[in-house]
C-alpha cells in the first residue's frame, strides 16, 4: 500500500503516552508524542502495480526495495499535480506532475479468472468524499462513512 498527502498541510498532534522504543535501557518504552502531517487530499493505492517515472526513465516501482522507494517517493514531494488519465477498460492510471515525474498505477496481471474486482487506488478530498477506481474500469464516490457494500459503480466514461 502506498499512500500520498496533496494539498495544504495539517498536523495532528496525539497525547504523549508510553510507547515502545528501540533503545536498550528503555525496556519499558519512553513517553512519546506522535505527530502527523495530513494534506487536504489522500492518494491511496493498493492491489495494484505502481511505478514513479522521471521524464521517462524510471526509478522505482512496487518491487522495488523500500529504500528506492522511498527516494523516488522523495522525487514527488513538492510537486504539483498537473494531469490524471484513466484508461476506461482497466482503470490503469497515469498521475503527471509539474517537474516531469509521473505515478503509473496499472492493475496486476493474472492469469486466473478473478472473483471480483480490486479496488487499484482511492482519492479523500477535503470534502470528505472518497472516489475509487477499480481494475475492471468502474468507479465510485461516496462519504467516508459509507459502507464498501453500499457503493454504486459506474463505468469510467469516454
Amino acid at each position: 500500500m502506498l499512500m500520498i498527502e496533496f494539498g495544504n498541510p495539517t498536523v495532528q498532534i496525539e497525547e504523549a503516552v508510553i510507547r515502545p522504543t528501540p533503545l536498550p535501557d528503555r525496556q519499558g518504552g519512553a513517553l512519546r508524542r506522535r505527530v502527523t502531517v495530513l494534506g487536504e487530499w489522500t492518494l491511496t493505492i493498493e492491489q495494484c502495480q505502481w511505478g514513479i517515472e522521471a521524464e521517462g526513465s524510471p526509478l522505482a516501482d512496487s518491487e522495488s526495495p523500500d529504500d528506492t522507494m522511498s527516494c523516488a517517493l522523495d522525487v514527488l514531494e513538492g510537486q504539483a499535480l498537473e494531469s490524471v488519465r484513466v484508461q476506461r477498460k482497466t482503470g490503469a492510471t497515469d498521475f503527471e506532475f509539474d517537474l516531469g515525474t509521473a505515478l503509473l498505477i496499472r492493475p496486476y496481471e493474472s492469469g486466473t479468472e478473478r472473483k471480483r474486482p480490486e479496488e487499484l487506488w482511492t482519492l479523500r478530498s477535503p470534502d470528505g468524499q472518497y472516489l475509487a477506481v477499480r481494475d475492471d474500469g468502474t468507479y465510485s464516490r461516496n462519504d467516508a462513512d459509507a459502507s464498501p457494500d453500499d457503493y454504486l459503480w459506474l463505468v469510467l466514461p469516454t
